[in-house]
């Protein structure tokens, strides 16, 4: 009996030693969003490019204007040039806007030069609900509305992907479920990477 006690104190003991606590959980708008908007972008950059192409290389325009061709060369490289700023600035604005789940707040960051910071205590949040509409369950993206009791305001985290999950974690988080709430974050991370490692070796 002795050494069965000793072997799971043991075991025990190494479980705890590699144990990770993190302190916050990053949540990112959904990727699908992202893409969404740079389809949009390209539809639009299209439909533009469509309705000046007549415009831009008339035959009667070049006869009357000698230098048009070098004009239209100018106004095509413009315009690829902006397109590719307006795509650079979509990355980046999607980059650097997340939210941060902590034992105590979440944290909402955004901004690409001058970044604003809005948080929200946990001991202040009366409800939490779930908005997800149909291409929400598709792709897997919705947004939690938290009730904010002490300012009387909602707060959202839009579009953020896999918001069941985050739900769960923030309902955990709230007082008086957990006390040890910086523990069930690292374990909630955990599993999801073994999910994930599974997926991969079962593929």
């Amino acid at each position: 009996m002795a050494e069965i006690r000793d072997r799971k104190f043991r075991n025990r003991r190494i479980a705890k030693k590699r144990q990770i606590i993190v302190p916050h959980v990053t949540i990112r708008q959904s990727i699908s969003i992202l893409l969404l908007k740079l389809i949009v972008l390209e539809i639009i950059a299209a439909i533009v490019f469509v309705i000046f192409l007549p415009i831009l290389f008339s035959s009667q325009l070049t006869n009357v204007f000698p230098y048009i061709d070098l004009y239209n060369t100018s106004v095509f490289f413009l315009a690829v040039l902006v397109k590719m700023i307006i795509t650079i600035y979509a990355v980046l604005s999607w980059l650097n806007e997340y939210f941060e789940i902590t034992p105590s707040l979440v944290r909402h960051k955004k901004g690409i030069f001058f970044v604003k910071v809005e948080q929200l205590a946990l001991d202040d949040i009366q409800s939490i609900t779930l908005q997800q509409g149909l291409l929400g369950k598709l792709l897997n993206f919705g947004t939690l509305s938290l009730f904010d009791w002490k300012w009387r305001k909602q707060e959202y985290l839009y579009d953020i992907h896999n918001p069941t999950k985050y739900l769960d974690i923030i309902e955990t988080l709230l007082p008086g479920i957990d006390e040890e709430k910086d523990i069930f974050i690292s374990e909630h991370l955990f599993k999801e990477r073994k999910d994930r490692g599974g997926g991969e070796n079962n593929g």
